[in-house]
């Protein structure tokens, strides 16, 4: 369990820096930030910055600038494709979820952590194989379509999902228990089942 809060730490990490260059690109499109201006915004240290950033520019979601003293950076700067990322709220929040505190704060922040979390239970879940490839594939749609913008979502088709999903307990009462955590998400996002 320890790995899984350390990749969280990152996540949230990842997700400061971008919405702070972000930012940044806003006041100036043209400008970079320098290490240390991240450093004064951000609580991090120089070796999680330096792992983080290079972990962004793979993605292609920053830009940086490389000096002579790696693997920090001189200077960075967020792409086009990186303030996609940022503008789809949708897609943002199930690569790189909002902070605990944030969820609280937010229902929409918190539904990909709770798809996330179905995931792990999914792997516990005492069902078949045939059943398992179906559920694998029931989360998989449920992701892609939280993830579209609120405007796109079909609650219907995501109700639909989650009632599929429900009839793993046949099989296994104790499985997925962060179902109903799940639908309370999705009430209180504004998405609501259909009539």
């Amino acid at each position: 369990m320890e790995i899984l809060r350390e990749v969280a730490r990152h996540k949230t990490l990842r997700r400061a820096l971008l919405e702070y260059l972000y930012v940044r690109y806003r006041q100036n499109p043209v400008g970079m930030v320098e290490p240390a201006d991240l450093l004064e915004h951000i609580p991090t240290d120089k070796d999680l910055l330096a792992f983080n950033m290079h972990y962004l520019a793979d993605h292609g979601w920053v830009e940086l600038l490389r000096g002579y003293a790696p693997p920090l950076f001189t200077a960075a700067r967020i792409t086009a494709t990186g303030i996609d990322l940022v503008e789809n709220p949708g897609r943002f929040n199930r690569i790189l979820p909002p902070s605990r505190s944030e969820q609280e704060d937010s229902p929409e922040g918190a539904l990909p952590v709770i798809v996330d979390t179905l995931c792990e239970e999914s792997l516990y879940a005492q069902v078949d194989a045939e059943q398992r490839d179906t559920l694998d594939m029931d989360l998989a749609y449920l992701r892609a379509e939280l993830a579209r913008s609120s405007a796109r979502r079909r609650p219907e088709l995501i109700y639909s999902i989650i009632n599929a999903m429900a009839t793993v307990r046949n099989m296994d009462p104790q499985a997925l228990p962060s179902l109903e955590k799940l639908r309370e998400l999705l009430r209180l996002a504004g998405i609501e089942p259909p009539a």
